[in-house]
C-alpha cells in the first residue's frame, strides 16, 4: 500500500520513515498512472456514507510476466483516515452458475425504488453496487448490497488480526500489515 500525490519533482523516490512509525507519501505522477503500462486499471470509484470505494484490475500475482491472468479487486478506505492506514481491499467476482467473471468492466451505485426495497427485504436508504463483468465470450451483471460489502471487508479486516487463518507481518501500524491467505472473496 502506498499514498500517491499526484505533484512535485521527487515522483518516484520513497521517503524513509519518521519519527511516528509512517512512511510519508510516495508519489506517482499522473503520466505514470494514465500510462497503458500501468498495472493496475482503476475502473470505477464511488463514495456511500464514511468510506470511498475503488474497483480495480490488476495482475493476480506480482511482479506479473505476460501471462500473468488479470483478477478484480474492490478497495475501501475511510474518509477520516489521514493516512490511509484504513485502507484494504479484496478480491470480487460475479458468479452466474457455475462460472465465475472475475474482471469488471463498470459500475455504480443506485438506490432501489420501493419495489425492489421490499423484494430484497431491503431499507430505504440502502445501496446497491451493480457492477458489468467479462471473460473472453461473454459478460454479466452482478448486484451486491452495500451492507454485505461493509460485512465482507469487516470480515476480512477481522481475520488479518487471527493469526491461524492468515499470514500478518510483524509491524505495529495497520498500514504495515498485509493478508496473503484470507481467500475470501465478495
Amino acid at each position: 500500500m502506498s499514498r500517491r500525490l499526484l505533484t512535485g519533482s521527487d515522483i518516484f523516490q520513497v521517503p524513509a520513515v519518521d519519527l511516528s512509525g509512517r512512511r510519508p507519501s510516495a508519489r506517482l505522477s499522473e503520466a505514470a498512472a494514465t500510462s497503458s503500462d500501468f498495472l493496475v486499471k482503476y475502473v470505477a470509484g464511488f463514495t456511500v456514507e464514511q468510506f470511498s470505494y475503488f474497483l480495480t484490475t490488476q495482475p493476480a500475482v506480482y511482479p506479473p510476466i505476460s501471462s500473468t491472468p488479470r483478477v478484480s479487486k474492490l478497495s475501501q478506505v475511510c474518509h477520516q483516515d489521514t493516512y490511509f492506514e484504513s485502507y484494504v481491499e479484496m478480491p470480487i467476482v460475479c458468479r452466474s452458475g457455475v462460472k465465475d467473471y472475475n474482471l469488471v468492466q463498470a459500475a455504480t451505485v443506485v438506490e432501489p425504488g420501493s419495489r425492489l426495497v421490499s423484494r430484497l427485504g431491503l431499507t430505504a436508504s440502502s445501496h446497491l453496487l451493480v457492477a458489468v463483468f467479462y471473460d473472453e465470450s461473454d459478460s454479466a451483471v452482478c448486484v451486491y448490497r452495500l451492507s454485505d460489502v461493509r460485512s465482507s471487508f469487516k470480515d476480512n479486516i477481522q481475520a488479518c488480526f487471527n493469526p491461524p487463518t492468515t499470514t500478518v507481518p510483524v509491524g505495529s501500524q495497520f498500514s504495515s500489515r498485509y493478508c496473503t491467505a484470507n481467500t475470501q472473496v465478495l
